[in-house]
Formats: C-alpha cells, sequence, structure tokens
C-alpha cells in the first residue's frame, strides 16, 4: 500500500465526501423548498408522510417483513439473485404508495 495512492484515501472519500455532498443535497432541497410558495404534489407527498412519520416508519417495517420474510410470503427466498434487487425496488415504491394512502387517510379521518 502506498502511502500517498488511492488506497490512502479510501476511508476520506468514502466516510468525509460523501457525508459533506449529502448534506449539500440536502441543504439544496430544503432551501428550494423554503423558498416555494406551494409545495406542489411531491411536496404534498412529503409533508403528509412527515406529519405521520412514526406511524409510516412502523408500518413499513412491518409490511416489508411480511412481504419478504418466511414468516410472510418469504419473497426474497423465492426470488433470484439478479432479480432481487428490482423487485426490491419495485416493493418500496409499491409500499410507498400504500403508506401515502395510510397517511392521507389518518390525517383527513384524525387531523
Amino acid at each position: 500500500m502506498r502511502p500517498f495512492g488511492p488506497e490512502a484515501f479510501g476511508s476520506v472519500t468514502r466516510y468525509v465526501t460523501s457525508t459533506m455532498v449529502s448534506f449539500g443535497v440536502l441543504a439544496l432541497v430544503a432551501t428550494w423548498y423554503a423558498n416555494r410558495n406551494r409545495t406542489g404534489p411531491v411536496g404534498t407527498f412529503f409533508t403528509v408522510i412527515g406529519r405521520t412519520a412514526l406511524s409510516c416508519y412502523v408500518l413499513q417495517n412491518l409490511l416489508a417483513s411480511i412481504v419478504f420474510y418466511d414468516w410472510g410470503f418469504g419473497l426474497s427466498r423465492r426470488l433470484s439473485e439478479e432479480n432481487l434487487n428490482w423487485v426490491t425496488v419495485i416493493v418500496w415504491a409499491l409500499l410507498s404508495l400504500i403508506l401515502f394512502g395510510f397517511a392521507w387517510l389518518c390525517l383527513r379521518f384524525f387531523g
């Protein structure tokens, strides 16, 4: 291992640079939303989810456990390795829509 080679900066790149970039992107998104008059459909989606964040978090873990673990549908065991990534993303998107509907209904009826 060279003292100044690419291997020496792996930890810096992984833990420092990526953290700075993620906080920068977060700051840009927050600034963009703070300077708008209306949030639009994407902002409405995240506002509804944000107001019911703890309930959505618990429900997401419960539903994903039912879908992927063996005590539920056991989907992770039934799929091949190359298909598991795509199916995980699709299930995540469907669960996000379900959680949005749940959050919207909760806020509509329970304010």
